[in-house]
């Protein structure tokens, strides 16, 4: 759970004073009150209320970290505002936070999206990190892997792909196409170390390899797909990248393949908006909802 959630938790119980009020406000139960304050306080090594029979009261710390929380607030209400409609026409900037290899199936929806409402002006930052949408880093995210579980985030299922081993034919005609595991000793990877690896079947493959058998060392998949699609090893690349490349053969492919998720994320306090609604929904459009 993020800083910014046991922050705004406790800006809501300074200025209503007790945990049954700021409960109602955020439509928390009261427990959730209270230990996001327990957790605040021991993250930051200090008492910020005080506790009495009619409520709670501010320390001094407590003071000033309101002060931080009401500066915080004020910066990410004014990156909502950017969401707001005139004259019942949607007008604004809306920020993207996506993964790059997205850009491909992305493109098509912001083209969609900027025909039907051209006031509005869309930003898209590719990067592997999950933006801070509590900070206003992006108003969506697109990312994969496990559900994002911070309390703050509406998640919502996109689409669901494959993921498998490929190499290049003119890779496998010069090394030999591997048809069990104890034969990757002599070829070449492209991706992550046994150390970072995440799924059973990845950490099977880095673990077969010879000790310098990585050697392109990433855990960008736009980077993964170029240096196999140049011939110079094996990777791990996703079923919609895959498909595009005919020169691309799965190596080692699996009965029970491995499945991963794309989520869209997005904070709380800007899912419901008409411009994060219509864009959610011309995304939906574009891959198939997962199970």
């Amino acid at each position: 759970m993020e800083l910014w959630t046991e922050m705004r938790t406790a800006l809501y119980l300074g200025r209503l004073g007790t945990v049954k009020a700021a409960a109602n406000k955020m439509g928390v139960h009261r427990a959730t009150v209270s230990r996001h304050i327990d957790t605040l306080e021991e993250q930051l090594g200090t008492k910020l209320f005080t506790r009495h029979k009619h409520g709670y009261s501010l320390t001094d710390d407590g003071l000033a970290m309101i002060k931080a929380a009401e500066k915080a607030e004020d910066l990410f209400e004014g990156f909502t505002s950017d969401l707001v409609g005139t004259s019942g026409e949607m007008t604004g900037q809306l920020r993207v936070s996506s993964l790059s290899p997205l850009s491909a199936m992305i493109a098509p929806v912001i083209r969609e999206f900027s025909r039907r409402h051209p006031k509005v002006s869309i930003r898209v930052d590719s990067t592997t990190d999950l933006a801070k949408l509590e900070r206003g880093d992006a108003h969506i995210a697109i990312r994969t892997g496990q559900k994002p579980s911070n309390a703050d985030y509406v998640v919502v299922p996109f689409m669901r792909f494959t993921v498998g081993l490929y190499a290049h034919g003119d890779y496998l005609r010069e090394y030999g196409t591997p048809k069990r595991f104890d034969e990757l000793a002599s070829h070449r990877f492209i991706g992550r170390t046994k150390a970072s690896a995440k799924e059973d079947f990845e950490f099977h493959v880095l673990n077969a390899l010879s000790e310098d058998g990585v050697i392109v060392e990433t855990p960008d998949p736009v980077a993964v797909l170029h240096n196999v699609l140049a011939g110079l090893g094996m990777g791990f690349i996703s079923s919609f990248d895959a498909g595009n490349w005919s020169e691309l053969v799965e190596v080692l492919p699996q009965e029970k393949p491995y499945w991963a998720n794309l989520w869209i994320v997005t904070h709380v306090d800007v899912h419901r908006s008409q411009i994060v609604q219509e864009f959610i929904s011309c995304l939906r459009q574009y891959g198939p909802q997962l199970d």
